[in-house]
């Protein structure tokens, strides 16, 4: 199923009919949204540049994004395997840029500061460095990351024995 959207033009009946009550701000609410860059749009929210098929979210193509993750998976570990898969498969899974983990070193942090106890060891607050990739940056086409983001982390106790449970506690 698909939906092609059509520009308006002058000689089609809804403009046409439109009758000459029409308010002045609605008229111009109207003449905006028919100005609108649809190149813009279809580039940002329809097809993936690179592959042309459907995107997944806000400039975000589900197969592209896993394509890039996967290369990146040989330069980074967080020393535990289940850890590692779990990452991972949230990265090839992401059908948004809010959709997946990542694994940060902890120099990446500044301004660590405890905040609690939990049931797997301790929670603190920091600032990350980087940010997360949520910017899109329309000149070179791509996902950059959006500055300092204040985060919750989680020490773990015994991070040796992570359980499934855990795991899922980090995901909900």
């Amino acid at each position: 199923m698909g939906v092609v959207l059509k520009k308006p033009s002058s000689s089609d009946s809804v403009l046409t009919s439109t009758p000459s009550t029409t308010s002045p701000t609605l008229r111009q609410s109207i003449n905006s949204f028919l100005s609108l860059d649809y190149d813009f749009c279809r580039r940002t929210y329809w097809l993936c540049s690179e592959c042309g098929n459907p995107r997944t979210g806000y400039s975000w193509c589900q197969a592209c994004e896993s394509n890039r993750f996967e290369s990146e998976f040989p330069h980074w570990t967080s020393g535990n395997i289940d850890i590692d898969d779990f990452i991972r498969q949230s990265q090839k899974n992401a059908y948004t840029a809010q959709d997946y983990l990542e694994w940060i070193p902890y120099e990446r942090f500044v301004e660590v500061k405890y905040l609690a106890s939990g049931g797997y060891g301790d929670v603190y607050t920091a600032y990350w460095k980087e940010g997360p990739r949520w910017a899109w940056n329309e000149q070179r086409m791509e996902r950059v990351r959006t500055g300092p983001k204040k985060v919750v982390l989680k020490s773990l106790t015994n991070s040796q024995e992570i359980t499934l449970d855990f795991l899922n506690e980090v995901m909900f």
